[in-house]
């Protein structure tokens, strides 16, 4: 009877064990079957690489940024090595800064899973876009470097990778044509697009305006390309950098932690959170300039010479007092405009520089700020409202400031005569802004440059043309009435200059 009760015991734990085992095993099999969510496994997957290269990737993707805005992420960045980068990497050396790399593989071999560290995904795996945009510096990356990044990616984890390449522009003046790498686009083309299929686009940024800016090359895709976007589902609109050049402001980067994955953040990161047209650059033709240059030739006379170092010290100060202190933007207009564009310098022979800022952004305090800055006001012409225009003088040399107004179908500004109150004129087709490096400064012109200049110099704006008639010789100049010489006191204000 005893034997036969142990033997039912035995028996009854035998089951009760066998039966915790399934169950067991049956939460070992969905644990291992509930797939990581895309977004995070092929940013694991990229960062992981990027950093055995050596490659500091960081955010720049509007969307995300604005969510880690919202959290903690920056208050416990940390800030990135000064010198780790790919170059620093060699065969028999690394930098002084290996104990990051090392530690970084550490952590991620101890942890490779999103589910073994029982994290939640919360910035990345939203939902919202097929796309990741990050970006690394250029000077933290060889092409060579590139190369075995994206062979990795591909050999390692059978990734499509797409890399872009493009002629350095800052180069063509020298008449040479180096090819760059500007873009590397990484997908999973394994991936089902019904399970939310996603790619990861990195953008290396170029140093531009003597370095003290971050410069964007085009995104250049062919057919190819396009149709394996296409396959994952990404729309051209879902970009959120733009598909032309753009320009950024340097910022510091810094190193933190999001959904377990180590990547770095632009610290502030207000330059890549700007709307996506203000971002837009145009570099200067150099090519046009040289064309210029070889049948006028340049002139190198000291008078020229100063008149150039003149010129940029003022247009440097307008930019100081306008868009810095007074948060207002103002673009290349007129001559100065013609000479960016014609041979990426001023116009000698002009005699002045030439700004163009929105009518409604007029502030009386424009004025008083440029004359506690020895640039005082020596003309007013017109209203606010109506044909507003400015002139400073900064010791020999006049700064024109035209005031545009915005109609439905075209853009306009004003001029005034000043011995008989007549009003002119001047029509342009609407225009949007994008920046450019003018003679090293950051400074904004009509994207729509060409159309801009044709409006004001015509089809012949390549021959140089010393007499110039500001009331008539204008393509878009017309008649617009007359001041009442009862409003001469406020429309036309010429302020004396003491003699000095």
């Amino acid at each position: 009877m005893v034997k036969t009760s142990f033997v039912f015991l035995v028996c009854v734990l035998s089951g009760f064990l066998l039966t915790i085992q399934l169950i067991a095993f049956k939460l070992l099999i969905k644990q291992a079957t509930v797939e990581e969510p895309t977004a995070w496994k092929i940013l694991d997957q990229i960062t992981v690489a990027a950093q055995q290269y050596k490659i500091p990737l960081f955010v720049i993707d509007q969307l995300l940024l604005n969510y880690i805005k919202q959290g903690d992420y920056l208050h416990t960045a940390k800030s990135w090595p000064k010198n780790y980068s790919s170059k620093n990497v060699n065969h028999h050396h690394f930098s002084s800064k290996r104990k990051f790399y090392s530690d970084f593989i550490s952590y991620h071999q101890s942890s490779n899973s999103l589910l073994s560290r029982n994290r939640e995904c919360r910035i990345f795996c939203r939902g919202e876009s097929h796309l990741t945009h990050l970006a690394t510096l250029a000077d933290s990356i060889t092409p060579e470097t590139v190369i075995h990044f994206g062979n990795y990616l591909k050999d390692h984890h059978s990734l499509s990778v797409i890399t872009l390449n493009d002629i350095d522009s800052s180069l063509l003046h020298l008449n040479l044509h180096v090819s760059i790498p500007t873009h590397i686009i990484i997908a999973d083309e394994r991936v089902d697009i019904r399970k939310q299929s996603h790619v990861v686009h990195i953008v290396i940024l170029y140093d531009r305006v003597q370095g003290n800016n971050w410069w964007q090359a085009p995104v250049k895709l062919n057919e190819h390309h396009e149709r394996i976007l296409h396959r994952q589902g990404l729309k051209k609109t879902e970009f959120r950098l733009p598909y032309s050049s753009a320009i950024y402001d340097k910022t510091e980067i810094m190193r933190t932690t999001i959904d377990g994955l180590r990547i770095f953040l632009p610290h502030p990161p207000k330059s890549f959170l700007n709307p996506l047209n203000d971002k837009k650059f145009i570099e200067c033709d150099r090519r046009r300039s040289n064309e210029f240059y070889s049948e006028n030739p340049k002139d190198e006379t000291p008078e020229a010479n100063n008149f150039g170092k003149k010129a940029q010290t003022l247009l440097t100060k307008a930019r100081q007092l306008i868009e810095h202190e007074l948060g207002l933007p103002f673009w290349l207009s007129s001559g100065t405009l013609l000479g960016f564009y014609r041979q990426c310098d001023f116009i000698v022979y002009s005699g002045d520089v030439d700004i163009g800022m929105w009518a409604d952004d007029f502030k009386p305090k424009i004025v008083d700020l440029f004359s506690i800055n020895n640039i005082p006001l020596i003309h007013w012409f017109g209203r606010p409202n109506d044909s507003l225009e400015l002139s400073f003088l900064m010791g020999d040399l006049k700064l024109d400031i035209f005031f545009f107004y915005r109609e439905q179908d075209h853009y306009w500004n004003g001029g005034t005569q000043a011995k008989t109150g007549l009003k002119f004129k001047y029509d342009f087709p609407k225009f949007t802004l994008c920046w450019t490096d003018f003679i090293g400064l950051l400074v904004r012109i009509p994207c729509e440059t060409e159309s801009y200049i044709e409006a004001n110099y015509g089809k012949q704006w390549r021959i140089p043309q010393r007499d110039w008639d500001w009331k008539s010789s204008p393509p878009n100049v017309r008649p617009n009435g007359q001041w009442d010489p009862n409003e001469w006191s406020e429309t036309i204000r010429l302020i004396p200059m003491p003699n000095v």
